[in-house]
């Protein structure tokens, strides 16, 4: 596992990281630096070659400073290059998208779109000890918030799932 760094804007726009991921994709949204591990752009690109389709990061390196904006923790993986979040160019079942992502990645969480509720999108990471996850968007009062639920086993995960009465994870579309 190696990482890899730019800060130079030219390196950064026409370095290739593998065959379908270049280095602007995973650039932070405020500083425009790149931290990547390589392990996960090597993953990333196995996720797209069984999924036949263009995988489009939303976001990867985060530096501190933006990190903290958006109220993440220091320790997120985000932080050290090993994350990105991703939704698929042309539309697929994002609990199917979800069972391939974790042949591939150790840290997998299924999102509820927050802008439409039969939308998702995916975090991946290649953290040390398997973490899966669901989150949604929730309302009580006049503030809404993101909810995390974290599951250490895939069949614990799915049980819950098939019950929640208020989100179809099963029809989602990523």
């Amino acid at each position: 596992m190696a990482v890899l760094k730019f800060k130079d804007y030219n390196v950064i726009k026409n370095t290739s990281l593998s065959a379908n991921f270049m280095a602007w994709e995973f650039r932070c949204k405020h500083c425009g630096s790149v931290v990547v591990d390589t392990d996960l752009v090597e993953r990333l690109q196995r996720l797209r070659n069984e999924l036949g389709t263009s995988v489009s990061l939303t976001n990867a390196y985060r530096c501190l400073v933006h990190n903290r904006k958006i109220g993440s923790s220091d320790t997120s993986l985000h932080v050290a290059g090993r994350a990105a979040d991703f939704y698929l160019k042309y539309k697929r079942n994002g609990y199917q998208t979800f069972l391939t992502a974790v042949k591939y990645f150790t840290g997998v969480g299924f999102y509820q779109s927050g802008i439409n509720p039969k939308n998702s999108y995916m975090h991946v990471d290649n953290r040390s000890e398997k973490l899966y996850w669901l989150s949604w968007l929730q309302k009580s009062g006049s503030k809404t918030k993101r909810v995390y639920l974290y599951f250490r086993n895939l069949d614990n995960m799915y049980t819950y799932m098939k019950k929640d009465t208020k989100i179809d994870w099963f029809n989602l579309v990523i």
